[in-house]
């Protein structure tokens, strides 16, 4: 069962605050004001599977979305397939296709409020225990049933091998008219690892093993993978989505760095969508 929580206010300590932060906290301010804008707004959209035809959606609206996890990013393809596309865990033509022991787990953030999708540690082990070599998730939404089609899926992103876990993922869903179009990962490329490739995994910083193996470690959340999501597009009305600029100032920095390396306060105001109970998703397997 996944549930949804709001992060609580927090303060700052005045011993925390650096220019750094001070960049942030501007772009959380007004990420902050848009997320009590949303008060008003009722969810209206009653589709509450992530393999269910996609509807229009409006501003205060929810939508129900998927994370697959799995071993190596090619198992998420056909490869005898040309076209290499990414299979679709809720066609019962391509879903057999994938190997077993894949978890899926479904989260259901309101659109255009800038969220995180947290995955404990008991389902990323169980994956990680499956699938040694290296682990990566896809995120999906979306299928109709007569045409076998209609799957809106992420690229595959690796979050974990012997070397490391990736702490912080960053996806932005994309809208047009309210319906999903696409759901696209914006990498940071390594920046904040320096481009050391033995931390870096599928162009995203990753925390060594032998770091997260140690109880004292300064930062353990950075050894837990999430999912940071952004909105861009317009919604069913033509109302703009707005979370995924009111970001990008912060790109730069990275959002990994704003969730993790920033003091807990900066999560002032933003939306937390966890796997409480460390189940996956609508049953389990793909």
């Amino acid at each position: 069962m996944t549930r949804q929580e709001t992060i609580p206010l927090l303060r700052l300590r005045s011993s925390s605050v650096t220019p750094l932060l001070c960049v942030m906290l501007l772009s959380l301010t007004a990420l902050q004001e848009h997320a009590e804008g949303f008060a008003s707004y009722k969810d209206t959209n009653t589709v509450a599977s992530p393999c269910a035809p996609l509807q229009p959606i409006a501003v205060g609206d929810a939508i129900t979305v998927a994370v697959a996890l799995g071993g190596n990013r090619s198992m998420w393809y056909n490869n005898t397939d040309p076209t290499l596309k990414v299979l679709s865990p809720c066609s019962p033509n391509t879903a057999p296709q994938i190997p077993a022991g894949a978890q899926v787990t479904v989260f259901r953030p309101m659109v255009d409020q800038l969220s995180l999708f947290q995955i404990y540690n008991q389902s990323l082990t169980s994956v990680s225990t499956t699938f040694p070599a290296a682990a990566s998730l896809i995120v999906y939404a979306g299928y109709n049933n007569v045409t076998d089609n209609e799957t809106i899926l992420s690229e595959p992103r690796t979050f974990s091998t012997p070397a490391g876990t990736v702490g912080g993922l960053l996806l932005v869903m994309e809208f047009e008219l309210g319906v999903l179009q696409n759901l696209t990962w914006k990498d940071d490329e390594c920046h904040d690892c320096g481009n050391n490739t033995a931390l870096c995994l599928d162009h995203n910083c990753a925390t060594a093993t032998t770091t997260c193996a140690n109880h004292n470690t300064t930062n353990p959340d950075l050894c837990f993978t999430r999912i940071n999501v952004a909105f861009s597009g317009t919604d069913k009305n033509s109302l703009s989505f707005t979370s995924w600029m009111n970001v990008k100032s912060v790109t730069k920095y990275s959002l990994s760095a704003l969730y993790f390396s920033a003091d807990a306060a900066l999560q002032k105001g933003i939306q937390s969508i966890i796997d409480e109970d460390n189940q996956v998703g609508t049953g389990g397997a793909v």
